[in-house]
């Protein structure tokens, strides 16, 4: 049993150490690139940036056009808590005040609930992501693997980016010129 306990020891001993020396490695590996590892940080945060930004260009291209239709009609955008609970609490309008059947109700909290479920998945989304950026980014130490990461990460930038141009490359003229 003794014998057991002291290779066990050993066992976490060595795993101990390997750590230390992959830790040592990187820290080693990062002084000779840190450039490079900060110009991979600044990119990182450039692309969550445009991804937020694509989301609320595209999110006021799409309200805009309907909050105008609604102002030549003369008649106001009115927006409406679709969680009961929540309009009683803070004494806001619900949907459950509406004259409305009830068939249109439920549709309108299926939207509501919808428009949460995408921004939950869209916030697990980039969690998960930048977990795993940061995972990788403390677990370098190869050149190779440095570029792997760099390939992955320009991929992102050039996806997320290009969408953000589109909408920015959409939408400044028409505040610029009115179209």
């Amino acid at each position: 049993m003794k014998e057991l306990l002291l290779k066990e020891a050993e066992k976490k001993q060595i795993e101990n150490e390997i750590k230390l020396e992959k830790k040592k490695e990187h820290n080693r590996f990062y002084k000779e690139n840190k450039k490079f590892f900060i110009f991979m940080d600044i990119v990182v945060i450039l692309t969550i940036l445009m991804n937020f930004g694509a989301l609320t260009l595209t999110n006021i291209m799409v309200a805009e056009p309907e909050v105008k239709a609604l102002a030549k009609e003369g008649k106001e955008l009115k927006l409406y808590e679709a969680n009961p609970v929540t309009a009683k609490i803070h004494n806001f309008k619900g949907v459950d005040d509406l004259d409305i059947d009830e068939e249109q109700k439920e549709e309108e909290r299926k939207k509501a609930k919808g428009l949460i479920n995408r921004l939950v998945y869209f916030g697990l989304y980039w969690a998960i992501l930048i977990t795993l950026y940061i995972y990788y980014r403390l677990n370098i130490y190869t050149m190779s693997q440095l570029m792997w990461l760099w390939f992955v990460v320009a991929f992102y930038f050039m996806v997320l980016g290009k969408d953000f141009i589109n909408n920015v490359g959409y939408y400044l003229p028409k505040i610029w010129w009115g179209i």
